[in-house]
């Protein structure tokens, strides 16, 4: 399956889940298990994809501004998104802040399928989306059992410039 396809389907998810969460009373336990679905599936989604799609648009696009916009979303997103596993319930900006971690996540969403998707279009034969699938993936898999504080640093690490970034993941241990 083509990356673009399997970015989609998490998006549906992810859209399901966020659907869920604010629908919730505050007070209501069942968040945390929704929050924790979310995070389970955001971070090794957001990592996966800075690594395979957005490097691979930033090594051959020269405006990489919307690239670059995509990776300070996904910091913005994992900051709610922790901000929310720690308000208490009885805090009443909760609702709020799950609002709010919603739009942003929908806005990115939106942006992501309108703007990347088509510079990916652009940029790369079928095959190379299908084998970018795969690839994202078996990254998403490995980021699955990293945990957030690995996925928070590589949030970092894919920031660098390309050529920074190869030396760095040359330098981590297996």
């Amino acid at each position: 399956m083509s990356i673009l396809g399997s970015i989609r389907i998490d998006h549906t998810i992810i859209r399901e889940l966020l659907e869920e969460l604010v629908a919730l009373d505050p007070a209501d336990d069942y968040r945390f298990v929704l929050l924790e679905q979310l995070e389970h599936l955001i971070l090794p989604h957001s990592r996966s994809e800075e690594v395979i799609l957005y490097n691979s648009i930033r090594a051959l696009k020269s405006d990489t501004s919307e690239v670059i916009e995509s990776y300070h979303e996904h910091a913005e997103i994992d900051a709610y998104l922790r901000a929310l596993q720690v308000k208490e319930d009885t805090d009443l900006e909760w609702k709020e802040t799950a609002e709010l971690l919603q739009s942003k996540i929908v806005g990115h969403i939106d942006n992501e399928e309108d703007v990347i998707f088509k510079d990916a279009h652009l940029l790369f034969n079928s095959d190379e989306l299908d084998a970018m699938g795969m690839a994202f993936e078996e990254l998403k898999n490995k980021y699955e059992t990293d945990g957030v504080v690995r996925t928070s640093a590589d949030l970092i690490v894919n920031l660098l410039p390309p050529h920074l970034f190869e030396r760095i993941r040359d330098l981590k241990s297996p």
